[in-house]
């Protein structure tokens, strides 16, 4: 066919079937524009989302609060005692995995029944950034767990064997979570 023929034909055509075709076109066209768009929109929201920071509507706890008292989880955790010959050595215990719960089943198995524990403390050394009402957490390289413990403790540790019940105590934590420093504090 001539480029003569091809324009003889299409001059004859009919003004509203060409313009049929066009908004046919037209709207084909659209939703194709309109799906690629989105599948692109949905790549983009999936690989922000797994490089974004964690971002938490509340700030994290400070040195001074207490560890909000959340069972997690109930596993086998390793107490380590004082035996009857003074030698420290362990037992594993199912139970809930909350600081409160460790140190009361180890002071269980150390047969220490006056001594009340009050709260724990777990700092990471990180950082917090305010961004409007959310708050972003930087997690630290430095792990600190204060354990605070009631008075009665102090007689414990002033006897001959208070080194090693509180070695005891801060190896039976350090089984527990991942931590450089141990501060046990005695209430007054």
């Amino acid at each position: 066919m001539k480029k003569e023929d091809f324009f003889e034909v299409l001059g004859e055509l009919d003004d509203d079937i060409v313009k049929g075709a066009k908004t046919t076109m037209k709207k084909k066209t659209n939703w194709k524009v309109w799906g690629t768009m989105a599948a692109c929109l949905a790549v983009v929201i999936m690989a922000s989302a797994a490089f974004l920071p964690i971002i938490r509507t509340e700030p994290n706890p400070r040195k001074d609060d207490p560890v909000p008292e959340i069972v997690a989880d109930i596993k086998n955790i390793t107490i380590y005692y004082l035996s009857e010959n003074g030698a420290i050595e362990h037992e594993i215990v199912e139970l809930n995995c909350t600081p409160k719960d460790i140190f009361n089943e180890w002071a269980t198995l150390n047969n220490i029944s006056d001594v009340s524990f009050i709260k724990c403390v777990y700092d990471d050394g990180g950082s917090e950034k305010q961004q409007g009402n959310m708050v972003e957490h930087t997690t630290g390289n430095h792990f600190t767990l204060d354990l605070t413990v009631s008075a009665e403790f102090s007689s414990y540790v002033e006897s001959e064997r208070g080194d090693l019940l509180v070695q005891s105590l801060r190896q039976t934590f350090c089984d527990y979570i991942s931590i450089d420093d141990f501060n046990l504090i005695i209430d007054n």
